[in-house]
């Protein structure tokens, strides 16, 4: 019924301009009833603190399901921490889910001393919040196998001018790129992610300079006050424009 559905909807907003092409492709006589409208995340009124200590923070947050590929995180880290021996290395997974004890059994079942470990389970916004305001953090992992848009938790990260690295799917490279943070195919073993993550490391006016632009590239596109505002006017703009009653007089203020 995907044909039936798409000739009475008037239009679909799709969170990411991989999506719209998607559906662009995959129904291309429905093409101009497409059109990407990002989410976003409110200003936090806060930056993350620079870390002023010798040692490295990352932090994930997701459900600890397959698709996340918690457990490649954990396997990650592991390795980043085997090739920093003296730099000492915490990581802190925001979430839980049915794979978690997986995810326990690697972390527990290794012997690297230099890497500290906390699994905090899940969060509410605002303790999520009170963490990325308060507590330094040099890199946000998110290694998902897929995405259907772009990640609001990828979103929240960059608000607070935290850099990301990501896997290349779904809408990811519309917000993580080299100048944000970095990307890494979906075919990466934790080999080559935890090599990357260490030449991101090494480089400490690199990672100040991504700080910036992650959150430059959060004001600039994934504002939430901007962004819905933008599709609260084109939802009003498309009922205008389709409305038998619509006339002259029909006014909308949208400031």
């Amino acid at each position: 019924f995907r044909h039936r559905a798409l000739e009475q909807i008037d239009h679909i907003f799709v969170a990411s301009e991989a999506g719209t092409k998607y559906l662009q492709e995959s129904w291309p006589e429905y093409r101009s009833k497409f059109s990407c409208s990002y989410l976003g995340v409110a200003d936090p009124k806060f930056r993350n603190p620079t870390n002023s200590s010798s040692g490295i923070h990352i932090v994930s947050c997701s459900n600890i399901v397959d698709v996340k590929r918690v457990k490649l995180i954990a396997e990650v880290m592991i390795l980043l921490a085997q090739r920093l021996p003296n730099l000492a290395l915490t990581w802190t997974h925001i979430g839980d889910g049915p794979q978690l004890d997986q995810v326990l059994q690697v972390l527990q079942d290794t012997n690297v001393n230099s890497l500290n470990w906390e699994l905090i389970g899940r969060k509410s916004r605002e303790e999520i919040e009170s963490i990325y305001s308060k507590v330094p953090i040099d890199l946000f992992i998110n290694l998902s196998s897929t995405e259907g848009g772009a990640p609001v938790s990828i979103m929240e990260a960059m608000s607070y001018g935290i850099p990301v690295l990501a896997t290349e799917v779904g809408g990811n490279p519309e917000i993580v790129d080299s100048k944000t943070g970095a990307l890494v195919p979906i075919d990466a073993d934790a080999d080559y992610i935890s090599t990357h993550i260490d030449l991101m490391l090494a480089d400490s006016l690199s990672l100040n300079r991504k700080r910036e632009l992650s959150y430059k590239k959060w004001e600039e596109n994934f504002n939430s006050e901007i962004n819905y505002r933008a599709f609260t006017g084109s939802v009003i703009k498309l009922f205008v424009n389709n409305s038998k009653d619509a006339n002259s007089d029909f006014y909308i203020n949208l400031n």
